[in-house]
Parts: C-alpha cells; sequence; structure tokens
C-alpha cells in the first residue's frame, strides 16, 4: 500500500481499482496515519505525485480490503474507511478458515450496522468485481 500510495498510482490511474486483501482491515486506520505523517514530512522528496494526503486517496479511491468476522477492530476500520470499500473474506480453502461459522458470526456481530454487514457481506464483493 504504501508503494501504490506514495509513489502515485492512484493518481496516474484514477478509475484501477485495487483490493488489499489476506490481512484484514483493522489496521488500516493505523497505518494510513502513519502514511499521513510521513507524507507531511517526506513528501516533498518521497511522494512527489501527491496534491492530497495518503488518507484521502484511500477514502475517496477505488481501495478496497477484506475482513475477517472476528476481527476485533472492524468497527475502527469502518469508521475511517469507506464501509462500501470492505468485503467479507472466508479464509477458504486455508486450513486455519472457519467458514461457514465465520458467515454467521460476521452477521451476529452487535458492533456493526444492518447496512454495514450487507456490504460487507455482498455489496462490497459486487462493487469491486463489478458482479
Amino acid at each position: 500500500m504504501t508503494s501504490v500510495i506514495l509513489n502515485g498510482v492512484l493518481v496516474r490511474f484514477p478509475r484501477l481499482k485495487i483490493g488489499f486483501l489476506e490481512a484484514g482491515s483493522g489496521w488500516v486506520p493505523f497505518f494510513a496515519q502513519r502514511l499521513d505523517e510521513e507524507g507531511e514530512k517526506r513528501g516533498h522528496i518521497e511522494a512527489k505525485a501527491l496534491t492530497k494526503s495518503p488518507t484521502e486517496y484511500i477514502r475517496e479511491c477505488n481501495v478496497y480490503f477484506s475482513c475477517e468476522a472476528d476481527e476485533p477492530l472492524l468497527p475502527q476500520a469502518l469508521g475511517y474507511v469507506p464501509p462500501d470499500r470492505i468485503m467479507y473474506a472466508s479464509d477458504f480453502p486455508h486450513w486455519d478458515h472457519s467458514y461457514p461459522k465465520s458467515v454467521k458470526e460476521l452477521k451476529d456481530r452487535p458492533d456493526i450496522t444492518d447496512t454495514q454487514r450487507a456490504s460487507i457481506l455482498a455489496g462490497t464483493a459486487r462493487r469491486f468485481y463489478t458482479l
């Protein structure tokens, strides 16, 4: 993500859809804030193509993330990036997946809204993959 954003890929290709998958989403707010700090301090050297902060590119461009059903920081990620940019990942057929239990786990989470849940389980993937 650092290379994609700081090297101006999203500036040069504004319609590009890019997904950061297999890593969950709880890290995104913290990492994006770190990129913002680096952009402020070294952007004139390392991120010359940027006209906005890295966080603004994450929020405004077609940047998507996956999430695991049991991520404790999912609500924070949903509050930081547009909620229609996070999609469910079953992690199937990896040995450590919990599918189909993870679908119920996500449906039963009390800390996300029904709108967020619908987007995570179906809407975001439909948009990302143009289904």
